[in-house]
């Protein structure tokens, strides 16, 4: 994948927040590039998703990727074609988003979104510039402060495609590499100050064309979606060093063009977009291997040019963001990791849907 916008079209983000009542509802919010703005709606609890009363709120140009922080209190959007980020106070019971401050910005041409588990940092990855900005979060007001050293090298120049970090082990991973050379994933430390430092041997090959980079929940694994070769990449991660080696059996067989990759919480199940035959392909990890195994049933078809898919916080849900037919795929997650579509799915976004992302 020569980037993600040349693999995946542009993108979207649905956040989908916990559940139950005032304060807790669970909100969805999408980004795409033909909207300069974000779009709200909640999420019942059968998964179906309805806009919000005030469905729409002003963002920079071209947002790519946007991420709620874990008190719920704040939004940012990514916005790719303004170079910066927009900060958003959110209302807890509505979902409703208020300007917070003026955009912050980042480097050129940013395409994705991390933030720490304890919501104290926020990483862009700018595509353009090759280069990774890093803000601490104020806690009681959301406005961002960068980085002492901010921004910082990929260390996958000139073609970052993806950025992924280690929910357990605290390690930030680039995927990307140069046209005609060998994929690459860099990693580096992530202490959780926004200041990263690369580990000593990093990066490491992951196939001809890294698509996407994801860490399932545990920490000890780590898989890049080959584009090119149509599969995964599979490594543990060496506790402690963060040096990464290939899993026994890696690479597993995908579908054409693998992307975008999602595990649920709980380390068992890989999702896997596949823009070259419109669906999914879904995995389950084995708990001391990390191998994968694919489910039955899978893979699974969604809508047309998908381009991004999360499972939400409650492991229940999948969607997936399908910008060729301007809507979002919705499925029930079952045991085994089999999905079923959820009753009305797919629903209709008034934007390009090109990236999903879910909360804590």
């Amino acid at each position: 994948m020569k980037g993600i916008f040349s693999a995946a079209g542009l993108f979207m983000a649905l956040v989908l927040l916990g559940c139950g009542g005032s304060g807790n509802s669970r909100f969805v919010y999408v980004v795409g590039p033909t909207l300069s703005a974000v779009s709200g709606f909640t999420q019942s609890n059968t998964g179906t998703i309805s806009p919000l009363v005030s469905p729409t709120f002003g963002t920079g140009t071209a947002p790519t990727a946007v991420v709620v922080h874990p008190t719920k209190k704040f939004a940012y959007v990514i916005n790719g074609g303004s170079n910066d980020i927009s900060v958003f106070n959110m209302n807890t019971t509505s979902g409703i988003l208020s300007a917070n401050g003026a955009n912050v910005a980042v480097g050129t041409h940013p395409i994705a979104v991390a933030m720490a588990a304890g919501g104290g940092v926020l990483y862009v990855l700018n595509q353009g510039s090759a280069s990774i900005s890093a803000f601490t979060i104020d806690p009681n007001t959301g406005l961002l402060t960068a980085a002492t050293g901010s921004p910082f090298t990929t260390g996958v120049p000139p073609n970052p495609t993806s950025m992924a970090l280690n929910p357990a082990q605290n390690f930030l991973y680039i995927a990307g590499g140069a046209a005609g050379a060998k994929a690459q994933v860099a990693v580096f430390t992530a202490p959780g100050t926004g200041i990263i430092t690369p580990i000593p041997s990093s990066p490491f090959t992951a196939g001809v064309t890294a698509a996407w980079v994801t860490a399932e929940s545990t920490g000890r694994f780590v898989y890049v979606s080959d584009s090119t070769s149509n599969n995964i990449v599979a490594f543990t991660v060496q506790a402690g060093t963060g040096s990464l080696n290939q899993i026994a059996g890696s690479p597993f067989a995908a579908g054409t063009g693998p992307s975008v990759m999602a595990a649920d919480s709980t380390g068992s199940l890989l999702f896997v977009l596949n823009p070259g035959t419109n669906n999914v392909s879904a995995f389950t990890i084995g708990s001391s291997s990390g191998a994968l195994f694919s489910v039955i049933g899978s893979p699974f078809a969604t809508g047309t040019t998908p381009s991004f898919l999360t499972v939400d916080s409650t492991n229940k849900f999948l969607y997936v963001g399908n910008p060729g037919s301007s809507n979002v795929s919705a499925f029930t997650v079952n045991n085994g990791g089999s999905l079923t579509s959820v009753p009305g799915s797919p629903f209709a976004v008034t934007t390009g849907s090109t990236w999903i992302t879910t909360t804590n």
